[in-house]
């Protein structure tokens, strides 16, 4: 589940006008706050929305949470955690394939400006008037997506329950794409995209995909999509929907005040009429370039941006609770954690460090950043491949017994309402970690022992991969050891320079 390696994951949905870098989702739906001093989820995939009035909290402990798999008359499957204490109902749903990942050879952000689309007028609303009906009867809808997935959430009380399945029906099939709307929101999104190319994480990020991923549609660069976004048409967006949002990718969870017979009516009558299959995908595992490598961007800062990265582990790998476990002994940005404490408590060079686990449908990576004065950025990069090759000296049982309390400790944080349920199910859904997971997930995690941490920190461990991407002006690179681009003042050069 890693959502953005592209800079659209970078914008919070709804409305598409603020700048937040995101690349979030642990096994705790923990969003990676530091490296892109993000705001979105996440989710892997909140989005700004029109407000709804108050609705209360419904608290379920998931050790408690029944989850049930329904199946619709017309073969739709969903999930369901029925609770009728209060009159609310969150629904989220997701198709598989329909992520910026799958956005169509030269129309770079097709996917994003969908997302942002759907809102904007629906069958016989307009704009504005879809935007007051959703006020009035009290709904809260998001659209979001991520490389790999289109997702649609929302939120009502019992009495709206139709209404929002209206909503739903209606811009799945009925979408206006007025074209007004259409110009409105694509310069938003150009002009933002125009104004990050101005922030140094965002060119950490930029560099970090196009290096890893190389022509993979996950290394797809912002530059690309200047040149393609403007072109993409309504009748392009249609052809993706028909091809992409299709009940054979389709994933639900509804999570409240809704039984199982409710929830099969309202979702035959709402998604039955979707495409059965999507179109076959052309995406493939993305294979991972320029592994060890130090790459600079110069720019005229007194801090400088570090991120760095390895090859990960997929979410369906044995070992993956212990490799999951072992990281956040290394990197947990949390407060407590080897890379913490090395980089800030014993030595001060920065406010904060984090390295974790992310993963999507085609690929998983170590990923981590700090920020550091220019002058201490060698001697961080330092640390850090000190601390990846301490690592693979093995862990303590203190440390491990640590990180498993504060692990499962944590995990109820995350299912405080109706929404947050529904979007954590759709996400083990996404990952195929069956009805059960959010009840047997401690289990997992306790099960862990000390040996399988050893054994993986030495398997996994690659220090000699890690890949460093620096923003700024750090001193101590020579021309032997790093690849150098300038970005200061108007001037652009690039020398072929590598370890």
């Amino acid at each position: 589940m890693f959502i953005p390696y592209a800079y659209f994951g970078s914008f919070s949905q709804k409305n598409m006008r603020k700048v937040s870098y995101v690349l979030n989702q642990t096994l705790c739906l923990k969003s990676w706050s530091f490296l892109m001093i993000l705001t979105l989820s996440c989710n892997p995939c909140l989005a700004e929305s029109t407000p709804m009035a108050t609705l209360p909290a419904i608290q379920l402990q998931p050790t408690h949470i029944n989850v049930n798999e329904i199946k619709s008359p017309k073969g739709i499957t969903a999930w369901i955690v029925e609770s009728h204490d209060i009159p609310v109902i969150s629904v989220a749903l997701a198709f598989k394939g329909a992520g910026m990942a799958a956005d169509p050879k030269g129309k770079s952000g097709l996917a994003h400006l969908l997302s942002g689309m759907l809102d904007e007028g629906a069958g016989p609303w307009t704009s504005q008037e879809f935007k007051k009906f959703l006020a009035e009867k009290n709904i809260e809808l998001s659209i979001s997506t991520s490389q790999d997935t289109f997702q649609i959430s929302f939120r009502t009380v019992k009495k709206s329950i139709g209404d929002a399945f209206q909503v739903l029906h209606t811009i799945l099939t009925q979408p206006r794409f007025d074209h007004k709307a259409i110009v409105r929101v694509k310069n938003q999104i150009l002009t933002i995209l125009e104004q990050s190319l101005h922030s140094e994480q965002f060119i950490a990020t930029q560099k970090l995909q196009s290096l890893l991923y190389g022509n993979h549609p996950y290394g797809m660069t912002a530059q690309q999509t200047l040149k393609e976004f403007p072109k993409i048409t309504a009748e392009e967006m249609r052809q993706f929907m028909k091809e992409r949002l299709s009940r054979d990718q389709l994933l639900i969870s509804a999570v409240g005040d809704i039984t199982e017979q409710e929830l099969k009516t309202y979702i035959d009558k709402t998604l039955g009429d979707l495409p059965e299959k999507a179109t076959p995908s052309h995406l493939r595992k993305a294979t991972l370039h320029n592994l060890g490598t130090t790459t600079i961007e110069t720019l005229d800062i007194p801090q400088s941006i570090v991120f760095f990265a390895q090859s990960g582990i997929c979410r369906n790998h044995p070992d993956f609770y212990a490799v999951f476990l072992m990281m956040k002994i290394m990197g947990d940005g949390e407060f407590e954690s080897r890379l913490w404490n090395e980089i800030r408590e014993k030595r001060g060079l920065a406010y904060g460090i984090d390295a974790d686990l992310n993963w999507s449908q085609y690929s998983s990576l170590v990923l981590g950043g700090t920020a550091t004065n220019n002058k201490t950025v060698k001697e961080a990069v330092n640390i850090i491949r000190k601390v990846w090759q301490d690592m693979r000296q093995g862990a303590t049982q203190a440390e491990l017994d640590f990180i498993k309390k504060r692990m499962m400790g944590g995990f109820a944080l995350n299912f405080s309402s109706t929404l947050k349920i529904a979007k954590a199910l759709l996400i083990y859904q996404i990952d195929n970690l069956g009805a059960d997971y959010i009840n047997k997930r401690n289990s997992f995690i306790a099960a862990v022992t000390l040996d399988d941490i050893n054994r993986v920190a030495q398997s996994f461990l690659k220090p000699e991969q890690l890949t460093f991407v620096i923003v700024g002006q750090p001193e101590g690179f020579s021309a032997s050891n790093s690849v150098q681009n300038s970005l200061t003042g108007n001037t652009q050069r690039k020398t072929t320079r590598s370890t």
